[in-house]
């Protein structure tokens, strides 16, 4: 019973921890991050890639939701998918 009641107790743990995307190292057409915001627990997390790798203006601008998929971005440069982490 006490072994049922730690296995139970760790998938509960596992489920109620935090997740956040990790925005990718570069975008589609291999352009470097820049820029990155929010990824608490329920804001999206902002990535800003340039070509330059410098500057204060993303030329792509991505939002990955806690599950590490895009949720939006205006240009067509944004990878589908992001990494999720357990720790915001």
């Amino acid at each position: 019973m006490f072994f049922r009641v730690l296995a139970v107790s760790a998938l509960v743990a596992v489920a109620s921890a935090a997740n956040c995307a990790v925005c990718p190292s570069t975008d589609l057409v291999n352009d470097p991050l820049i820029a990155t915001s929010g990824g608490s627990n329920g804001t999206p997390t902002f990535c800003g890639y340039s070509p330059n790798g410098t500057g204060s203006n993303p030329t792509a601008e991505c939002f990955y939701s806690s599950n590490g998929a895009l949720s939006s971005g205006p240009t067509a440069d944004c990878r589908a998918t992001a990494t999720v982490a357990n720790v915001c």
